[in-house]
């Protein structure tokens, strides 16, 4: 039964309520929270701000979602915020669920209790973290653990009397007891949900309660009742375009219409409804199972030919996308059809195909439950560990403290031995320092004459654009945009000047966070189509402020051309990270031949091979399907100067 996915679904709603409301607090977008970002200092507001972002990609661009998600970490460690990590965790941990990662989304939750434990963040925070902890675990099918987690997070619910929330959460307990079989407390905590949901006015999480209740009204035979409660739902889920509801409300009426043996036609209607919502949500599960129902309508109407062709037909795209458990329904209704028009030879056949995909399922059923026990026995072993650690550092403060004595007294013996060292350790001191006045002197002026010629070329250049533009006639319509373009384009070039000048972004990871957020900008801006293949981990290597902005302005270079000249939809990037950096740039644009090679790249091929080879890298350009610029840079052996 589909509906069963029902209070798994959910799971993670409280984490895009938050996100759902951020938006409608502040009716931003994605422009004009960048805008904002760019200004604002590293503090909490800007958290807040990184989060928000990290929402409106979720959906659509899960890596660009990461990358703000990352961003909230990281300033949450630098500002020592122990709340901004827990909001990191909450929000890092829907991604993962989504990409499968459930062993990454357990250790997340479970570090995140132990830091609202730690710095006592608060009944609310803590409450969040043990419904997500035993969200995960529901997803693994680890009931035991998933009820644990829920009942301790049901207390400190109650406490925030927020309606919306107690209805999330008695909703998952209905479904979890559902699965451990016991429908008493199933409709006792379904029916608490459905009370909360309606004193909350939120029609989505009423319909979602609604959904439910009726699953757990079905499992005690409850029909009338049921199927109340799923066309509440539906109607609901119709007014508010809740697509995804629409379709799970439609499919337990199906089932209750079926199981409770009401007239085929009135099912094979209701199944018949879902097929335009399974295609538009691209839910292909539900499709079939809705293709299956109408074959079984047809099967008991003894309309035996048009339920085979139907199941036929649903069997081979549920082959085709791996989904054992429609399968087996599919095969066991075609078996019934073969018997029931005696081909008996056939049915046999329809059996045993049957029964090697049941055991090919309950394999896999098995697998997944060795795999959770795996990781909780991995997620408890670290949890020793750390917990061994700390005993470790408590021993060893103990011992130093005993050591201390003697340590005052030895230090009072080298103290006297280290003042007629001194003397003469001054002396080659002065002289070490001057050398490395001097060399220092040279650095900085060479260092100043490379930002003067970059003031030079690039921002003189830009005021003279201004300066002119300033002299032309008033009553050019176009100037306004032209002097916000040109205003725009120094502030860039400022930044990125000041960026590539700062050391604390010295970093291997610095630059590729830099590269992917100002090449996503300019794509957006262009209106392309883009994506990004980064490392999930990358190596803590350092580079000059020199191989930093090279690096950056010939990416630049490459994805500008991208934009102007190849006449492309999409443009790839793809960077790796071993004992080299390569960057490759890839877009599906019109190419070009030898003879075009200067028209379409002018000077700034040359430009861009300079770059890198001033830093010991390599550069290279195919123009075969579009075009691709590659980047070579060593990292630890044969640095970047």
């Amino acid at each position: 039964m589909k509906a069963d996915r029902v209070p798994l679904l959910m799971t993670f709603i409280l984490v895009l309520g938050l996100a759902q409301g951020f938006a409608q607090d502040y009716d931003l977008n994605k422009d004009s929270l960048k805008a904002r970002l760019r200004s604002m200092p590293d503090d909490t507001a800007k958290i807040t701000t990184l989060i928000a972002l990290g929402h409106l990609y979720e959906y659509n661009a899960q890596d660009t979602a990461v990358f703000y998600y990352q961003q909230v970490k990281q300033l949450s460690e630098k500002l020592h915020f122990p709340l901004g990590t827990v909001r990191y965790i909450s929000n890092i941990t829907g991604v993962l669920e989504a990409r499968g990662k459930l062993d990454s989304c357990l250790s997340l939750n479970l570090q995140a209790i132990e830091l609202c434990d730690r710095y006592n963040l608060g009944a609310e925070q803590k409450a969040k973290a043990l419904f997500n902890t035993g969200g995960v675990y529901h997803y693994m099918d680890d009931k035991q653990s998933a009820l644990d987690y829920y009942l301790k997070a049901l207390p400190l619910f109650e406490n925030t009397k927020k309606p919306d929330w107690l209805s999330q959460i008695t909703g998952n307990l209905s479904g979890l007891y559902r699965s451990l079989d016991e429908p008493e407390k199933a409709l006792q905590y379904g029916q608490q949900s459905l009370d909360y949901a309606r004193k909350s006015g939120d029609q989505g999480v009423i319909a979602a309660a609604l959904n439910n209740l009726g699953v757990a009204y079905q499992m005690t035979q409850q029909w009338q009742k049921a199927l109340a409660c799923e066309n509440e739902c539906y109607r609901i889920a119709t007014k508010i375009n809740y697509l995804n509801l629409q379709s799970d409300a439609l499919m337990n009426m199906g089932d209750i219409l079926k199981r409770s043996l009401a007239n085929p036609d009135d099912y094979i209607a209701v199944y018949r409804k879902i097929l335009p919502l399974a295609d538009s949500l691209g839910d292909m599960e539900s499709k079939y199972l809705a293709l299956y129902g109408i074959a079984s309508g047809a099967f008991y109407k003894s309309q035996y030919p048009q339920a085979e062709a139907q199941a036929k037909q649903a069997l081979e795209y549920t082959q085709k996308n791996n989904l054992p458990e429609v399968t087996m329904r599919l095969m066991a209704l075609l078996r019934d059809i073969a018997n029931a028009t005696g081909r008996h030879e056939l049915a046999f056949h329809y059996d045993m195909a049957e029964d090697s995909v049941s055991n090919l399922v309950n394999g896999k059923d098995l697998k997944k439950n060795i795999e959770n026990l795996e990781v909780k026995y991995e997620t408890q072993k670290k949890q020793e560990l750390i917990l061994k650690q700390q005993l470790i550092i408590q021993q060893k403060s103990e011992q130093t403290l005993r050591q201390r004595g003697w340590l005052i007294a030895s230090t009072a013996g080298i103290g006297m031995l280290l003042l007629l060292i001194f003397g003469g350790y001054r002396v080659y001191r002065q002289k070490q320092n001057t050398i490395r006045l001097t060399a220092l002197l040279d650095g900085q002026k060479q260092e100043r004459q490379r930002i003067a010629g970059e003031l030079h070329d690039d921002i003189g250049s830009g005021f003279t654009s201004l300066l002119f533009l300033s002299r032309t006639d008033g009553q050019n319509p176009g100037l306004t945009d032209k002097l916000t373009t040109s205003v725009q384009n120094l502030i860039q070039k400022i930044n990125e000047i000041i960026w590539a000048m700062n050391p604390e972004h010295d970093s291997l990871e610095s630059l590729i966070a830099y590269v992917r957020l100002h090449v996503a900008d300019m794509l957006d801006n262009a209106n392309l189509d883009y994506d990004f293949d980064i490392p999930d981990a990358i190596p803590a290597a350092s580079l000059s402020q020199k191989a930093r902005r090279n690096i950056y302005l010939a990416v630049k270079e490459a994805v500008h051309n991208a934009i102007r000249h190849a006449g492309a939809s999409k443009v790839h990037i793809d960077i790796k990270t071993d004992q080299r950096l390569e960057i490759a740039i890839q877009d599906n644009g019109k190419g070009f031949a030898i003879d075009g090679f200067s028209k379409r790249f002018g000077n700034g091929m040359k430009n861009m091979q300079d770059r890198i080879t001033a830093i010991n890298g390599t550069f290279s350009v195919v123009a075969d399907a579009g075009a691709c610029i590659r980047i070579g840079v060593p990292l630890f052996g044969g640095r970047p100067v």
